[in-house]
């Protein structure tokens, strides 16, 4: 039987994730991990132990958490790198959302788990490049003394042409509710 140590250094150098659709720049990662790997076995982007529950419950756990921690920084840096170039901030989504950023999403959403994934799993980014996105954040999106708003990357400007409290608000509150709260 191998110990958890063990099987904490297959996990090591396979970076066992399950790839998620808006980081696919991860897969070369993976791909690289699985090349240099010895005699692992990888099952649909996850380590095939044989009789997992056969494990001790702290080798069991050990191994999950290792799984959450990687999938969450390959999520992280996937976002990292869709960086509007210009502004420093993260896009709402990868979809209709590319050329925005608000608090309802990007910052309730997304920015609050980067931080406290990269907290977990990477201080350097947290301190440099997140860091910088949340200065950036103030800098751009501040509209009602620290209150943010919507901001549109292609005019460099805020989204709205107006200032609406009411959608202020809620941003704002949701960012603090998510971002606080996870």
């Amino acid at each position: 039987m191998k110990t958890c140590t063990q099987y904490l250094a297959v996990a090591n150098c396979l970076l066992v994730v399950s790839l998620v659709a808006t980081a696919p720049a991860a897969a070369d990662e993976l791909q690289n991990a699985v090349k240099d790997n010895q005699g692992a076995n990888l099952q649909d982007g996850w380590l095939a132990v044989e009789s997992f529950e056969d494990l001790p419950p702290i080798e069991r756990n050990a191994l999950q958490a290792r799984r959450a921690l990687v999938q969450s920084n390959l999520y992280m840096r996937g976002w990292l790198k869709k960086v509007d170039p210009a502004s420093g901030l993260i896009p709402e989504n990868l979809a209709r959302g590319i050329d925005r950023w608000n608090g309802r999403n990007n910052a309730a959403d997304n920015y609050a788990f980067m931080v406290l994934t990269a907290a977990l799993t990477d201080r350097h980014r947290m301190r440099n490049e997140l860091r910088d996105m949340l200065i950036n954040e103030q800098r751009l999106t501040n509209r009602v003394d620290r209150l943010g708003d919507a901001y549109k990357f292609s005019t460099q400007a805020f989204e709205h042409e107006f200032v609406d409290m009411d959608r202020i608000i809620f941003d704002n509150s949701e960012y603090l509710k998510d971002g606080l709260m996870p």
